[in-house]
């Protein structure tokens, strides 16, 4: 995954050695301070932060980021995909300090809907309550992935679809990245039957991540 040739014709084989704790601006290769790397970061009208899901690390880095974005400018909103856009209205009441930790998790179906240990996201979470910052949901009920991934995006019902709006699934390197994660190397295992199956359903799964990233991308800019 990490040495696919996808990307940037100019950079995808293009490769360079990272110890941990370093900083590298990957568009030029040039290693970067953590304040050089915020300075740049803080002109920027939208920035992805990723991380692996139970790394305490990732997310002591993320509460790093955002306390020093906030630092160079206060107007800040915070979006996340452990919450859905009609959460909205429950964040601006935390983020007002009208709510406890605990009513937020009940009122939003945290750990009902699959979210991991709270205790991951409460240091920036946190200091966006403390200092008024919003939050949003940025994700649809898991429900409408589950749909499309079992059935198809042509299968959503229209009040479904308006939710997703325009999927695009056509794009090739995309395509060839979710399918690495799902396993696309089972394609060349049984006969033509099971493969014909099998590529049905990374189809459809494949779709159900174009849902997801559209309706990511889709929140942020109605922001």
């Amino acid at each position: 995954l990490l040495t696919m040739p996808i990307g940037n014709p100019e950079l995808k084989a293009k490769y360079i050695d990272i110890k941990p704790g370093e900083i590298y601006k990957t568009s030029t290769g040039d290693k970067m301070s953590f304040d050089e790397m915020i300075d740049e970061l803080a002109s920027k009208k939208v920035i992805f932060l990723g991380e692996s899901n139970t790394s305490m690390n990732m997310h002591m880095s993320q509460d790093r980021i955002i306390r020093a974005l906030y630092e160079r400018n206060p107007k800040l909103l915070i979006g996340m995909e452990f919450f859905r856009r009609e959460h909205n209205e429950i964040l601006k009441e935390w983020s007002a300090g009208k709510l406890t930790e605990e009513e937020l998790l009940y009122k939003t179906g945290w750990y009902e809907s699959g979210g991991y240990n709270f205790g991951y996201y409460r240091p920036f979470i946190n200091f966006a309550k403390e200092k008024g910052l919003a939050v949003e949901g940025i994700n649809i009920p898991r429900t409408v992935l589950r749909m499309v991934s079992r059935q198809g995006l042509d299968k959503l019902p229209e009040k479904e679809k308006k939710m997703v709006g325009d999927v695009d699934v056509n794009n090739k390197e995309h395509k060839q990245l979710i399918m690495k994660y799902f396993g696309g190397a089972m394609m060349g295992h049984g006969g033509d039957g099971n493969n014909k199956m099998m590529q049905a359903m990374l189809d459809k799964r494949y779709a159900a991540q174009c849902v997801w990233d559209n309706v990511f991308a889709d929140s942020i800019l109605s922001t």
